[in-house]
């Protein structure tokens, strides 16, 4: 036997589907690690690539966009161009009214049956700021937290409420509703928030208190409210047909440049043309809306690039395990070797890492995966007891290629148990690199290997090998430790 046709008989062996499926399955943490780096990076390489089309995009719709209101505007003259702002302004307004008309809670309320509650309270005050502290409710109830056009607030004209000294002053809150249930739900909420304000008051103003005097509802028909109402829909018929006359009025130029600026422009319209500073703002906020409506994290590269990563993972690993120039089976040993094999040591001296690599171990190697380290070691020196019986010789040279991945927790329980056992393992040291262990071993005159898997090379096995054949030394069989 020599180094060549070892080389040739381990390209010759014989490797099966399930050995390139179980190489993939140990090398999970890998293919793992590969899978969310070729996720992320697929997924953050579209990203920043959309981003930047989408920004590029945005510069030029922009761009085309005043481009375009240069050349209407420039087709113009001053007296068309002014007509076209005016019905833009006029246009704002239209839409001013018309929001107000449609959202104000007032213009939803029939003015000729509208519920009303008058709460009537009453300022005292120790320090005669009576008048002072009821201004301060005043303005709470009508620019506070609960302010609201359904309520009003008014203090009582009697003559001393304005004197600088005033003990007690009054002060009205009338609410207003579309039903009865709404005007009391609207009443409880004013008064918590004075009894509310009230306390915070106390802070400043210890002397201070407030009364609810009285509380009234009625249904009434309110002509103030009326004319609210009719003024505001007489006014939004006025400026539509104001606006309708100034569009009759205008050519083809003066339309589009009006719609540009009323429906198709990305910022509020003003009725003149925006400043150069308020026009880079407006372009530069509509470039980051556009950016961040365009641009999204895609899903589909998300997975992509994941399996992407995995089969890349899977190819390293299989390729790894075909060029691999160590130990990458037990069968090898007999094989290349032709060295029996005392026993496999699958375990670590701290037991397997997670419950994938104990699933791993017990589904591809049966009950003998799922073994303790002191069963394996019990097992290993039973055989070496039997093999020794037979030789006569008690006394065994423990050595292999690459003993510093062998643990060394290992090596000592193997020779307690040998102890135990009535054998003597001497654990040496690698004799492809140390005479002194090559001393020990011949005085020994037989040897049992250690080798560990996906460690220990083929080379270094051989040398080994060769050595003790050479010193005419029995080899007894190999340890082989690892999954």
């Amino acid at each position: 036997m020599n180094e060549n046709n070892i080389t040739t008989k381990r390209k010759e062996t014989d490797l099966e589907i399930t050995d390139f499926l179980w190489e993939l399955i140990r090398n999970w943490r890998v293919i793992a690690v590969c899978l969310v780096i070729g996720a992320v990076l697929l997924c953050g390489y579209q990203y920043a690539k959309d981003s930047r089309n989408a920004k590029v995009t945005t510069d030029e719709a922009v761009e085309e966009y005043n481009k375009t209101l240069e050349e209407m505007e420039a087709s113009l003259g001053a007296q068309d161009l002014d007509q076209v702002y005016g019905a833009v302004a006029i246009k704002k307004q239209l839409d001013e009214k018309s929001t107000y008309a449609k959202n104000s809670p007032l213009m939803a309320i029939n003015a000729y049956e509208e519920s009303v509650i008058l709460l009537q309270y009453l300022v005292k005050s120790e320090s005669g700021n009576a008048a002072e502290i009821a201004v301060m409710y005043q303005d709470y109830l009508l620019n506070g937290e609960i302010a609201s056009e359904l309520i009003e607030c008014s203090i009582s004209s009697e003559k001393n409420t304005y004197v600088k000294e005033t003990n007690e002053s009054s002060f009205s809150v009338r609410i207003r509703g579309k039903n009865e249930e709404e005007c009391k739900e609207l009443a409880e909420i004013v008064q918590s928030g004075l009894d509310a304000y009230t306390q915070k008051l106390a802070e400043n103003f210890p002397a201070q208190r407030l009364q609810l005097l009285s509380q009234s509802q009625n249904v009434i028909a309110d002509q103030e409210l009326a004319q609210l109402q009719d003024d505001t829909a007489l006014a939004i018929k006025n400026l539509g047909e104001h606006l309708d006359t100034i569009k009759s009025k205008m050519n083809g130029n003066q339309l589009e440049l009006y719609v540009e600026y009323t429906e198709n422009q990305p910022q509020e319209n003003t009725a003149e043309p925006e400043s150069d500073s308020a026009a880079d703002i407006d372009t530069e906020e509509t470039q980051n809306t556009a950016v961040q409506q365009n641009v999204h994290i895609s899903v589909s590269k998300f997975v992509i690039g994941g399996i992407l990563g995995a089969v890349l993972a899977c190819i390293f690993v299989l390729l790894k395990y075909l060029f691999s120039g160590s130990l990458r089976s037990e069968e090898e040993i007999k094989t290349l070797y032709h060295s029996n094999i005392l026993g496999t040591i699958r375990s670590s001296m701290k037991g397997k890492h997670n419950k994938i690599d104990r699933w791993y171990a017990g589904a591809r190697y049966g009950k003998a995966g799922k073994l303790s380290l002191e069963t394996e070691i019990e097992l290993i020196c039973a055989n070496l007891k039997i093999i020794c019986k037979t030789s006569g010789n008690q006394k065994v040279y423990l050595t292999g290629s690459n003993l510093s991945e062998i643990p060394a927790g290992i090596i000592e329980k193997l020779v307690t148990e040998c102890q135990t056992n009535g054998l003597t393992l001497i654990a040496g040291k690698e004799i492809n690199y140390y005479a002194k262990a090559l001393e020990e071993m011949a005085e020994t005159g037989q040897v049992v290997l250690i080798e560990a898997m996906r460690k220990s090379r083929y080379k270094e096995m051989y040398q080994e090998v060769i050595s003790c054949r050479e010193h005419q030394l029995p080899v007894l069989g190999t340890i082989v430790v690892g999954i």
